[in-house]
């Protein structure tokens, strides 16, 4: 997929749509490449469920006055953490594809209870912040939103001990006199996507809050 048509895979979605290929390969023989990009197409880009889009803000936590910032709609999914990947190689792929130029890395809302998003399924969105106009794509649209105050942190490494500094933050807040209003944003500075393991992760939590 590198070589032929410049989609640079995730290490275990690589691993995954070998597997495609390679039943289909058992069918027919040898795959041309078209017929590899057909079979990418069908299995990630041409979904429609269980994916459903709705527009989301995200925060200038360096302003004092309130304004707009064009983001990008997400992606609202109903599913494992692990599909992230998936996600994020069909927004990467729409960003590179409209040569559509990004304000800061891609990000996750949860919409589920943080502590419960690697058991089962859960509901987050994956979007990013892109700067000027861009012309809506299949499943991907564009929004002006306002931005709102926001307590952010960041944390390092493997997020499956992330909850401890949602802790911290959650701390900070009360110590402060803030009220947390709303879900959490997870910036993926470095994460799947830019980010060889999970040792090099790199996470700006995003609490919105108001002064109480």
């Amino acid at each position: 997929m590198d070589h032929c048509f410049g989609f640079k895979l995730p290490k275990s979605m690589q691993q995954e749509f070998a597997e495609v290929v390679q039943k289909i390969s058992e069918k027919k023989g040898e795959v041309q490449p078209n017929e590899i990009m057909d079979a990418f197409k069908e299995q990630y880009l041409s979904l429609q469920e269980p994916f459903k889009l709705i527009s989301i803000s995200i925060s200038d936590i360096n302003s004092d006055t309130e304004k707009t910032t064009k983001v990008n709609a997400v992606i609202n999914y109903k599913g494992p953490i692990s599909d992230l990947e998936v996600l994020l190689s069909k927004l990467m792929d729409w960003v590179e594809t409209e040569e559509i130029k990004t304000i800061g890395e891609p990000f996750i809302i949860y919409y589920s209870p943080r502590h419960s998003v690697n058991h089962g399924d859960a509901v987050f969105d994956v979007g990013i912040a892109i700067e000027g106009n861009a012309q809506a794509k299949d499943i991907i649209k564009t929004a002006d939103l306002f931005e709102h105050g926001v307590l952010s942190g960041i944390h390092e490494g493997s997020v499956d001990n992330i909850l401890d500094s949602y802790d911290t933050m959650v701390k900070v807040a009360q110590e402060n006199n803030y009220d947390i209003i709303g879900s959490p944003t997870e910036v993926l500075v470095k994460n799947i996507h830019n980010a060889d393991s999970e040792e090099e992760y790199i996470t700006e939590i995003r609490l919105p809050i108001i002064k109480m």
